[in-house]
């Protein structure tokens, strides 16, 4: 049983809404804006029938905070050969959200030897005591999938 880890740095609350992406960035290298932090942690490597379990937490970066009513979605993007749950996952799956962490846990079976992409993204919103914003994050890494 292999484990995906992304640890996402986000924060937020319920004001006005500004809007604005993050970008992409690759999933071992942090990525992050004056309100959040990126940073993806994954297996490189699984086999033909393993279940990876993707692990995305974010966090707000002070002043800010995980706005909980923002209507938050994670969307599964995979190469042929994984499967997932249905995508997009809205924050009702989430395995936590507070006003500290938004935390999807998402299982993907590897079903196809070969080099698969895996790409979640993120949207998500966040506060800090005068405004609400809302921000996007795209999390992509390579994982080589070996015959069983």
């Amino acid at each position: 049983f292999a484990v995906l880890l992304l640890t996402l740095t986000v924060a937020g609350c319920n004001k006005s809404k500004e809007s604005s992406g993050a970008g992409a960035a690759p999933a071992a290298a942090p990525a992050a804006g004056e309100e959040f932090r990126v940073e993806a942690q994954h297996v490189d490597a699984a086999k033909v029938g393993e279940t990876l379990t993707a692990v995305l937490s974010a966090t707000g970066v002070a002043p800010w905070h995980v706005n909980t009513e923002y209507p938050a979605k994670l969307e599964i993007v995979l190469a042929e050969g994984f499967a997932s749950p249905e995508s997009p996952l809205r924050k009702d799956a989430a395995a936590k959200l507070d006003e500290t962490e938004l935390r999807f846990e998402v299982p993907l079976v590897a079903e196809q030897a070969g080099d698969k992409t895996v790409e979640l993204k993120l949207k998500f919103g966040l506060c800090n005591a005068d405004r609400c914003i809302s921000r996007e994050s795209v999390q992509r890494w390579t994982v080589a999938v070996g015959g069983e």
